[in-house]
């Protein structure tokens, strides 16, 4: 029994029974009179609605009780016909935390993957900054500490296969088993609420990231110095000289080419060899980065933290994730147009309810500025 409803004067009557712990002597009363409230609410109800005052049962460590959770001041203050919401757990307080900010051991839950699992088994804030410190750290020691570095950015097909091993090898993997090992909802960390947004949203989210793309390079191509109309023009060039102060154009289209993409890829040769290459360097990229940060950082960072509240509301935290996710990058003149991206990404995702449109954005992005941007139009 949940809840029972009580009016009249049986309530005195009963709080007076209950200053006593169970006894096998006190049972039978406190229960008949339990029956008779009940009674007394089914019939109130079918005369005269439901005004209810919420009880609940509470399991204590020296015996069982039943306590009421309206006191003798909250009731002259509210009176009648106010119900006062009331988890299983606790007070009128943890109804409204829902759960969030209790701390989780480690292994509980049921790590489903059905997202059907509460708020109380996402990871926190703290566990957001965490995997964040681990990723960017590890980054660092792969490009900077071991040869794939110079790999990584050797000219030619290898360098593309060895970024989607360590994306989703090196990156993904490792946060899918600690996902797990946590407890929590895989499927709706990294893909949030709704799985399925609607092909509106994914639409949606592909109109959005080649809008970005227009607009970060329209920006780009002003800071040049070169007008707009030649900046798409000079894009489509298979063919770029190499820079000279008198060439703004040449210029910036060899900034393109030495960014840490564009150092990474050549120009395909026939369909194949452009279809692979857009799936290692555009699409398989949106995927995994999309998953990790618009999926389990978004969602961690505005989570509250181990010790306190949240110090994030939802926006903040887009703006902080796309912040987050362009500084990984390692890629300064990239930072601008990638934290727009992330933004846009973030927005979507936060209204969509779903990483989907994200993904959608994040990989056109990547398409345009691969098929205009660092080959040169040679897709």
């Amino acid at each position: 029994m949940q809840a029972l409803s009580l009016h009249g004067p049986k309530l005195a009557t009963w709080r007076q029974q209950l200053q006593s712990p169970f006894t096998p002597s006190t049972m039978q009363p406190v229960m008949s009179h339990a029956l008779q409230a009940t009674g007394q609410m089914l019939q109130h109800q079918a005369l005269h609605g439901a005004t209810r005052c919420v009880v609940r049962m509470q399991c204590a460590p020296a015996g069982v009780g039943i306590q009421t959770l309206q006191h003798q001041q909250q009731q002259q203050q509210l009176g009648e016909g106010v119900e006062i919401p009331l988890s299983s757990t606790g007070g009128p307080g943890d109804a409204a935390g829902g759960g969030l900010g209790k701390r989780r051991t480690k292994g509980s839950g049921s790590g489903d993957d059905n997202g059907s699992g509460g708020d109380d088994k996402m990871p926190l804030f703290d566990d957001g900054v965490t995997w964040y410190c681990y990723c960017v750290c590890g980054l660092l020691w792969l490009t900077d500490l071991t040869p794939l570095g110079p790999l990584l950015r050797a000219s030619g097909p290898a360098a593309i296969y060895w970024l989607v091993g360590i994306q989703w090898l090196g990156f993904f993997a490792p946060t899918l088993a600690w996902a797990r090992s946590q407890g929590w909802p895989v499927t709706r960390l990294l893909l949030g609420q709704r799985v399925w947004p609607g092909w509106g949203w994914l639409a949606a989210g592909a109109g959005a990231g080649a809008a970005v793309y227009l607009v970060v390079g329209s920006i780009m191509a002003a800071k040049a110095g070169i007008p707009l109309a030649e900046w798409w023009a000079g894009s489509a060039h298979v063919a770029v000289p190499p820079a000279t102060p008198a060439d703004p154009m040449a210029a910036f289209m060899e900034a393109e080419r030495s960014s840490v993409l564009g150092s990474m890829i050549a120009a395909p040769s026939n369909a194949l060899e452009a279809a692979r290459l857009w799936a290692c360097a555009a699409l398989s990229p949106a995927v995994c980065e999309e998953l990790l940060y618009r999926g389990l950082l978004l969602t961690a960072l505005q989570r509250p933290r181990l010790a306190g509240p949240a110090l994030l509301g939802r926006t903040d935290a887009v703006f902080v994730t796309a912040a987050l996710f362009a500084l990984a990058h390692l890629d300064l003149p990239q930072f601008g147009p990638l934290t727009f991206l992330g933004v846009a990404a973030g927005g979507l995702a936060v209204a969509s309810g779903s990483v989907l449109p994200a993904i959608a954005a994040h990989a056109t992005y990547n398409s345009a500025a691969l098929a205009l941007g660092v080959l040169g139009g040679g897709l």
